[in-house]
């Protein structure tokens, strides 16, 4: 199964248990992963239209072969080693295609239509083979930060509450789906959502934790759920 995703830095939270929970059912996946530095769709379109990816700048971003053998994916490290898009996505016949925006810009509906119904379309134009499927991110919900003042001023959009948050991103989220530019919305969100109301998890008491000390990027719980999330699309 061979997966493409735009995303960030949150991305990789995702892909280790994945690759070994497809792993677990026979299942080889394999995933080219673009993290865009600054984490939203926007800079993906950029970059994009620059046609330039490496390590060395904050206009840049990362590229990461991860599979089975490499499950800590290899990343590209220098302008030697620069990774074009059209090439990337020229490269094979995916299967699937992930668009997975920063946690500020998944609550804007407003850059639905550009840059991401946008930088999506521009991707899918690229494909020499049309079926590969198409994937929305949902974000799931950060959970109390006071970890650095970058960290909190995304949070004070949510009055830093992570169900003000989730509710925001849902609603973004059910926009996408109800205008059928992608084939379906990942919902982690959605997950993470459910095991906070819906289960004996309490964020404010539990002693295991979705999310690490900085409560923004997930604990191994959270990056196993989200992981199962993300496998539900793939089978």
């Amino acid at each position: 199964l061979d997966v493409l995703v735009f995303g960030n830095e949150y991305s990789q939270d995702v892909m280790k248990n994945l690759l070994a929970i497809g792993k677990s059912q026979g299942i080889d996946i394999s995933i080219d992963l673009f993290a865009s530095q600054k984490g939203n769709i926007d800079h993906h379109q950029n970059i994009a239209k620059w046609e330039l990816w490496y390590c060395s700048s904050q206009e840049t971003g990362y590229y990461y072969k991860i599979d089975n053998k490499n499950p800590e994916g290899v990343k590209q490290t220098s302008p030697q080693n620069s990774y074009k898009t059209v090439r990337a996505v020229a490269l094979k016949d995916w299967d699937s295609i992930v668009f997975m925006d920063s946690p500020a810009d998944s609550s804007d509906e407003y850059k639905l239509n550009d840059p991401v119904y946008a930088f999506k379309n521009y991707i899918t134009g690229l494909l020499k083979d049309k079926s590969a499927k198409t994937y929305y991110h949902e974000y799931w919900a950060w959970e109390k930060t006071n970890v650095s003042e970058d960290t909190d001023k995304v949070f004070n959009r949510y009055n830093s509450s992570w169900s003000t948050m989730y509710e925001k991103i849902k609603h973004v989220s059910d926009i996408v789906s109800g205008s059928k530019e992608f084939d379906a919305v990942i919902s982690s969100g959605e997950a993470f959502n459910l095991a906070r109301t819906e289960g004996d998890y309490n964020p404010a008491t539990s002693e295991v934790s979705l999310m690490d000390d900085d409560t923004r990027h997930l604990s191994i719980y959270g990056e196993y759920l989200s992981a199962c999330v993300w496998y539900t699309y793939y089978v």
